[in-house]
């Protein structure tokens, strides 16, 4: 079944200073999904819209900024796709 194929995220550079790159599998048959950045208090600073998912390009990048094109502090955030199963992940931005 379709909702049983995993889903990986990772990223790299970690920790990061301008820009990392979010690499991530998504089931077979996904329309539409995004990744949803957190910080250390769980607020939601950031959600990346994942394109292109026809053209199987499986990255997005994110440049440490939040919704309103703020550069976030340096520090612990968490990421993930914003999927029920889907991997919670650490990620570090440092200045």
């Amino acid at each position: 079944p379709p909702h049983s194929q995993s889903m990986t995220i990772n990223n790299y550079p970690n920790p990061f200073t301008s820009s990392t790159i979010i690499q991530y599998t998504l089931p077979q048959n996904t329309r539409e999904a995004h990744i949803e950045i957190y910080n250390i208090k769980g607020q939601l600073v950031r959600e990346l819209k994942i394109e292109n998912l026809k053209l199987k390009i499986n990255e997005v990048i994110w440049d440490g900024k939040d919704d309103k094109d703020r550069m976030l502090p340096s520090g612990v955030y968490l990421y993930k796709i914003n999927f029920k199963n889907s991997p919670l992940k650490k990620i570090t931005l440092i200045k």
